[in-house]
């Protein structure tokens, strides 16, 4: 009986026409079995699909060389280069932001304290003297008081009473005495406690990054972690877009308009550069400094 006519004409099944097209076995020479290992068939191979291709040895795949393995490097290591960079100009970039805005609020606060003594009251008694010595001797007294006031060294820190007039030491300075001498960062030292005595109030504008410590006292830190400095009369300081060639105001007649307190940051090389009690430079080299007496700070 011929079965094809009862059964449906169609493709052949996979594993009819994979029998017929399978890669013979080699021949025997050396008995039945002593080539029946050579050649292995898996069970889940694919028709048509011989086990032993080229494509299917792992010996075969293709490898880098050595040019396009350092290539790759270099290309990596720029490509690193470029995004450290950029963070660590970024990392630079908000640090001055943070000691620009400290040093804001530092400005404001002293700047306004110093403008106070314009016409403050001292308190000597001029009566009887005649009109020149009773000026002198009141601007020696507001010299005294302002020194004392507003320190920014230990040894103003030390007096007992006025320089130069003789003056009783005011309230305020025996405050700042009874806290103890600093001896590293004196200036840093002596600059928040005329923020912290003076103006108590204004310490909450102040967050806790901005706070540190130096010798075991607290001072306000710029945006590396260094001391935030202070100069009551920085009569020699030449790079400021508010003050101009002053006098030296412990010798000659004092004026607000003229000498403005400096507030500065050493900057990211931490070297100020300049004089600790004039703001004269120290060298010739150009440093970073941040400081009020730019504009861009104002």
């Amino acid at each position: 009986m011929n079965r094809s006519a009862f059964w449906p004409k169609g493709p052949e099944p996979w594993y009819t026409t994979y029998r017929r097209h399978r890669p013979a076995r080699p021949a025997r020479s050396d008995g039945p079995r002593a080539n029946a290992a050579s050649t292995t068939y898996s069970r889940h191979a694919w028709p048509f699909q011989n086990p032993k291709s080229k494509s299917q040895n792992p010996k075969s795949r293709p490898a880098f060389t050595l040019v396009e393995l350092l290539v790759t490097i270099t290309i990596i290591t720029m490509l690193a280069g470029l995004v450290l960079g950029g963070l660590r100009m970024a990392r630079t970039a908000a640090r001055e932001m943070k000691t620009k805005s400290t040093i804001a609020k530092l400005d404001e606060i002293i700047m306004r304290m110093y403008a106070g003594y314009e016409h403050r009251r001292v308190p000597i008694d001029t009566s009887g003297m005649d009109p020149n010595a009773a000026a002198r001797e009141r601007l020696d007294a507001l010299r005294d008081t302002i020194q004392m006031e507003m320190p920014d060294s230990l040894s103003d820190l030390e007096l007992t009473e006025g320089p130069r007039s003789g003056i009783a030491r005011p309230a305020l300075h025996r405050g700042y005495a009874a806290l103890g001498n600093p001896t590293d960062e004196a200036s840093a030292v002596c600059l928040y406690r005329i923020v912290s005595m003076a103006h108590p109030r204004e310490l909450q504008h102040f967050s806790t990054n901005e706070i540190g410590t130096a010798g075991g006292f607290p001072v306000f830190v710029d945006g590396w972690d260094n001391p935030i400095r202070f100069i009551r009369w920085p009569w020699r300081f030449e790079e400021s877009d508010i003050q101009g060639s002053v006098p030296d105001p412990a010798t000659d007649s004092f004026d607000p308009r003229l000498t403005r307190p400096l507030v500065y940051s050493a900057g990211a090389d931490g070297q100020p550069g300049i004089n600790a009690s004039t703001g004269a430079p120290d060298d010739n080299s150009r440093h970073d400094n941040i400081h009020n007496h730019r504009m861009e700070i104002r």
